[in-house]
């Protein structure tokens, strides 16, 4: 029976990751704490309902769910699609893809300014976990750093592993959602540098620029 998968890690384990490390990251914080029973009640009713959901719907896992899970993931991590792909001019294997090949297609196919803002959040969020590295303790840090996650686990994860990508980074698609917070992050980093830099008629004027090139 054909598998009929795609060669990237989904959405779904990255989450799944994520999860698991902040589970356990609180549960380590909160050892002490009356809160821990209520921690590993969610957590054991979130594995129970992901595994009954997974195999309900993944028909493929009825005959066999261990079997065909590790069959579904060794296939997912190399891909057996061996064809040539345009790419920056030429024709390249679909097996020995360039480190960049994720990068460039995302960065060609995205608005500048989004691009642009996406830098300015990555630098600031970077500043901003490593000024206090105890993030788990404020919200706003827990999220940035799920969103960096969210983003470069995936990236590496095709890079390291070689996985077989073909027709831009359409197989990547699920990281964009957490480029787009973090593009959001520099956007308002940027109004806020604005806010400090300038008043008055220029603070007014570089705002309603800034808001035009974000409606366009």
């Amino acid at each position: 029976m054909e598998l009929y998968l795609h060669p990237e890690p989904s959405s779904n384990k990255i989450s799944l990751f994520l999860t698991f490390i902040f589970v356990g990251v609180g549960l380590i914080l909160e050892f002490k704490s009356t809160k821990i029973k209520n921690l590993l009640i969610s957590l054991l009713m979130y594995m129970f309902l992901l595994v009954f959901f997974t195999i309900l719907f993944w028909p493929i896992l009825w005959e066999g769910p261990v079997y065909h899970f590790v069959q579904a993931f060794n296939e997912m991590r190399r891909y057996p699609w061996n064809h040539p792909i345009l790419y920056l001019g030429n024709y390249i294997k679909s097996t020995v893809l360039p480190f960049h090949y994720i990068p460039v297609w995302l960065i060609i196919t995205t608005p500048i300014f989004y691009t642009f803002n996406f830098f300015i959040g990555l630098f600031a969020t970077i500043k901003s976990l490593l000024k206090r590295p105890m993030f788990y303790s404020n919200h706003q840090k827990r999220n940035d750093l799920i969103f960096l996650l969210w983003f470069f686990i995936p990236l590496v994860a095709v890079i390291s592993l070689k996985s077989v990508l073909y027709d831009g980074w359409r197989h990547m698609y699920f990281i964009y959602p957490a480029f787009l917070l973090i593009s959001l992050k520099g956007l308002l980093s940027l109004f806020e540098f604005i806010k400090l830099r300038f008043r008055g008629q220029a603070y007014r004027t570089i705002n309603v620029i800034l808001i035009l090139i974000v409606n366009r």
